[in-house]
């Protein structure tokens, strides 16, 4: 089973996050050197992924310039994760950008293309929580 999610940051935020999570004084995100590793290494630190049968390693496959983005420039990374059965239950803490911003919020958008199930969780900075949804269309 896999599951793709599509990452999106706005870039000068990205550049300044990497910059201080690698101990570097800047760090450049471009077509040349899109960073992707250690966007993956940064992701997995601030991600956390559970499924009922243990914990999922995520992988960053593509990335590139948000090209839809109309108020500043943004940059996306899709990520790839990999399940040895069907994802039924994914337990989520969701920490991206919250060592830069004490105010931090973010949302996730699940999509269950089989069944067309959508779901929404919000991530703030000021509860860290973890949150869990059910993908045979509950949540808790």
């Amino acid at each position: 089973m896999r599951a793709t999610a599509t990452v999106r940051i706005f870039h000068d935020d990205l550049q300044t996050v990497l910059a201080r999570f690698s101990g570097r004084t800047s760090v450049t995100v471009d077509r040349n050197t899109p960073q992707d590793s250690l966007f993956g290494e940064y992701f997995r630190r601030q991600v956390l992924i559970r499924t009922r049968t243990g914990d999922l390693i995520p992988r960053v496959t593509a990335s590139g310039p948000d090209t839809t983005a109309v108020d500043a420039p943004m940059w996306w990374y899709r990520v790839e994760l990999t399940a040895p059965a069907p994802i039924t239950w994914l337990g989520l803490r969701y920490e991206v950008m919250y060592d830069l911003f004490d105010d931090q919020r973010n949302i996730l958008t699940l999509i269950r293309t089989a069944s067309g199930h959508r779901s929404s969780m919000y991530f703030a900075a000021t509860d860290r929580r973890e949150q869990s949804v059910s993908l045979d269309g509950g949540s808790r």
